[in-house]
C-alpha cells in the first residue's frame, strides 16, 4: 500500500507460497486482490470452503467519507471476488461525539468462524479533530453467514478495554485474524499501542495476551 512512484504505484493484497515458512514465492500478477485498504483480515472459512478477506474500504455514511469494512472470498487463494460492501458505522455510533468534524469509522474486523457461525472483533475508531486522530475501541459483533453483521445491544461495551492512562495499550487495541481455543480457555494475542492514531510513529507498541472462558463471548 504506497504512492512513492517508481515502484509503489499499485495497492492491494499480494499472495505468495512458502513449503517451510520461510522461503516464499509471489503469485505471479499480484496483486491478487487490488485496490483495497491498508487494512485486512484474512481467514479460512470452513463453514463455506473458501478464503474470505475482510478488508478495510471507505463508504460515504452521514456526511463523512468513512472506513467501513469489505467482504472478498476466493476458492484458491489467487481469483478474487472484488470487496463488497457490508457494514458500515451508524448513528449510535456517533454518540461520543461533542463538536464539528468528530465522527466514527470502523477501522478493520477480525472474523471468523466459530462452532456454528462467526464471531467478530470490529475496531471502533474515535476521530476526534476530523482526520486521523483518535483512540481505537474493540466491540464484539456476531454473524450466522459472515456477512450480515449483529452490533452488541445495549451502550456497545468493549469486549477488551483499553489500558489506563500511560499503559502500553491505552490508545489504541488491533486484534489478530482469529484467537486460539486451548481446552476450555479462549486465548487472543492483541497488538496494543500507548498512543492514539495519530501519534504516527512516536509511542510504544507491544503484544499482549488477554484470555476468556470457552464460549464466554458475551459473557
Amino acid at each position: 500500500y504506497g504512492r512513492t512512484r517508481p515502484h509503489n504505484i499499485v495497492s492491494g493484497f499480494w499472495a505468495a507460497f512458502s513449503r517451510d515458512g520461510i522461503r516464499w514465492t509471489d503469485v505471479p500478477g499480484n496483486p491478487v486482490l487490488p485496490d483495497v485498504g491498508d487494512v485486512g483480515n484474512v481467514i479460512w472459512d470452513a463453514h463455506t470452503r473458501q478464503y474470505v478477506a475482510y478488508t478495510k474500504i471507505f463508504a460515504p455514511v452521514d456526511g463523512y467519507r468513512r472506513r467501513s469494512i469489505g467482504y472478498a472470498t476466493s476458492p484458491d487463494f489467487i481469483t478474487w471476488k472484488p470487496a463488497e460492501l457490508i457494514l458500515v458505522p451508524d448513528t449510535f455510533d456517533d454518540r461520543w461525539v461533542k463538536q464539528d468534524l468528530q465522527h466514527t469509522d470502523l477501522y478493520g474486523v477480525s472474523a471468523f468462524p466459530y462452532e456454528s457461525g462467526y464471531v467478530g472483533f470490529l475496531w471502533i475508531f474515535r476521530i476526534t479533530d476530523g482526520g486521523s486522530e483518535g483512540p481505537m475501541l474493540v466491540e464484539l459483533v456476531s454473524s450466522r453467514d459472515g456477512i450480515t453483521w449483529h452490533r452488541q445491544e445495549g451502550d456497545r461495551p468493549p469486549v477488551l478495554e483499553l489500558g489506563p492512562a500511560g499503559s502500553w495499550d491505552a490508545g489504541m487495541i488491533v486484534t489478530p485474524n482469529h484467537p486460539l481455543v486451548e481446552g476450555d480457555r479462549i486465548k487472543l494475542f492483541y497488538g496494543g499501542f500507548g498512543g492514539t492514531h495519530g501519534a504516527g510513529k512516536q509511542q510504544t507498541a507491544a503484544v499482549g495476551l488477554a484470555t476468556l472462558r470457552k464460549d464466554g463471548f458475551a459473557s
